[in-house]
């Protein structure tokens, strides 16, 4: 099936047609997928500092960004910052000294954030780089069998046109706080999540994200033969 959309078209393949690309040839589109999601330039009225800098609640990613940079040799400083409030938690800060393609995705303010063209024009980017960008600013609802992307409108229609690619049929959710602007989320739901879910289970990081994948594919594992589903086409361990 061809998808036209953003200015050009592509086939589109099945999921399973990725469960076998190599980790270390897809580590960077997933490192963009999370710096898309939360980082940002370490001093945006410096830009000739040029560091990027990104902070989370959640260790398992910054260890691996951390990991990443480093085999890059790339100076990294890390941190934790105490939570302020009693009822927040503790942040896990990174700096990553100046790389260009990771300045050129956090440069832009939230609102005019884009997927990176190098991402886009590559379909065996697309799933390190939604997993990415999943661990940083996405979750999973398990009773409702959803995997939201939340996001903003410049890229929201990026990210459905990748999923519309890979044959993942997804919808939009909004809604509007006071006079801010409207918070977007991409949404993948029912049979589309199960298959989704056990694709990205192979490159999250965050453990309680991978888990709640796991258990998106569980409801299709259990199908009947009559339905033609088969735990190889789903689950990636």
């Amino acid at each position: 099936r061809v998808v036209s959309g953003l200015g050009w078209e592509y086939r589109t393949q099945p999921l399973t047609a990725y469960r076998h690309v190599e980790e270390g040839s897809t580590e960077l589109a997933y490192v963009l997928g999370l710096l898309v999601a939360e980082g940002c330039p370490a001093h945006r009225d410096n830009a000739s500092d040029g560091r990027i800098r990104i902070s989370m609640i959640d260790p398992e990613p910054i260890d691996r960004l951390q990991r990443w940079a480093l085999g890059q040799q790339l100076r990294a400083t890390r941190c934790v910052k105490a939570p302020q409030e009693q009822h927040h938690h503790e942040q896990h800060a990174l700096d990553i000294a100046h790389h260009a393609d990771l300045y050129a995705a956090v440069a832009p303010r939230s609102a005019a954030k884009l997927v990176p063209a190098a991402v886009l024009n590559d379909q065996e980017l697309w799933l390190p780089f939604l997993a990415g960008f999943l661990d940083g600013d996405g979750y999973v609802r398990t009773p409702r069998r959803e995997i939201v992307l939340t996001t903003t409108s410049p890229y929201l229609q990026q990210l459905i046109a990748m999923l519309n690619g890979l044959g993942v049929s997804c919808y939009v959710w909004s809604a509007r706080t006071g006079d801010s602007n409207p918070e977007l989320a991409v949404c993948v739901s029912g049979d589309h999540a199960s298959l989704l879910a056990g694709t990205l289970a192979r490159w999250v990081s965050i453990p309680y994200k991978r888990t709640a994948l796991q258990e998106l594919v569980l409801p299709r594992m259990r199908g009947t033969a009559s339905e033609g589903y088969s735990c190889a086409d789903v689950f990636v361990p």
